[in-house]
């Protein structure tokens, strides 16, 4: 089931909408619910590695909490130059989950 969300932006936000929209061959609406969505894959990633780097997660939780595989978030540590560290603890945790 879709929901309607209406917000207001600025002109220069318009502006560029409609710049992806005839770049994309899209509507505006698409283009929209397309960047929310990357916005909140992104937002649950950083929240999830954010978790990993305070202990409060191991690396499999934070894949799962950010709904990506194992070999996606090392890739995005990796990128982000966040330092991997990995216990045998942690390895004992990932397995019990899967």
């Amino acid at each position: 089931m879709n929901s309607t969300v209406t917000t207001r932006v600025d002109e220069k936000t318009k502006k560029e909408l409609e710049r992806i929209s005839k770049v994309e061959h899209l509507d505006r609406s698409a283009i929209v619910r397309r960047l929310l969505e990357e916005a909140i894959r992104d937002y649950k990633l950083s929240e999830a590695l954010k978790k990993y780097q305070r202990g409060e997660a191991s690396l499999g939780k934070a894949a799962e909490h950010a709904g990506v595989s194992l070999r996606r978030i090392l890739k995005e540590m990796r990128e982000r130059d966040i330092h991997f560290e990995y216990s045998m603890d942690s390895l004992k945790e990932d397995v019990r989950a899967d």
